[in-house]
């Protein structure tokens, strides 16, 4: 019997747990074939088994496409978080040489009215 190319193991222990088999999740894969195969549903409705393991496969595939969208959700708004703490940062950055720059050209406006009292006692 040849299986899904995507068939897990986990796929066959969900399968055999859904028509009434129990297996231990540490047996090998082969074991696990082979108790499938040999269930009576399996030789009664090959096909029907098929299509449970078939669905078992999506919604395995379906629940790890999910958990990759809210990864790149999460991961998304992250960027988004930092992208705001780097505006916040450059808008202090910014806030922060313009207060040097006044800082500067008060000195340099004390200095000057300094130098011109200098120059109006020097006369």
């Amino acid at each position: 019997m040849s299986y899904h190319k995507c068939t897990r193991k986990e796929d066959l222990i969900n399968v055999l747990n859904e028509i009434g088999e129990q297996v231990p999740s540490k047996e090998t894969i082969f074991k696990i074939k082979t108790t499938l195969e040999n269930s009576k549903l399996f030789k009664d409705d090959p096909e029907f088994v098929m299509n449970l393991i078939n669905l078992s496969i999506e919604d395995r595939q379906s629940i790890a496409e999910q958990q990759l969208q809210i990864t790149n959700s999460q991961l998304e708004l992250e960027k988004i978080k930092l992208q705001q703490i780097e505006r916040e940062t450059n808008s202090q950055l910014e806030l922060e040489k313009i207060k040097l720059q006044q800082i500067e050209g008060e000195t340099n406006s004390q200095l000057e009215l300094e130098k011109i009292k200098l120059q109006q006692m020097d006369r």
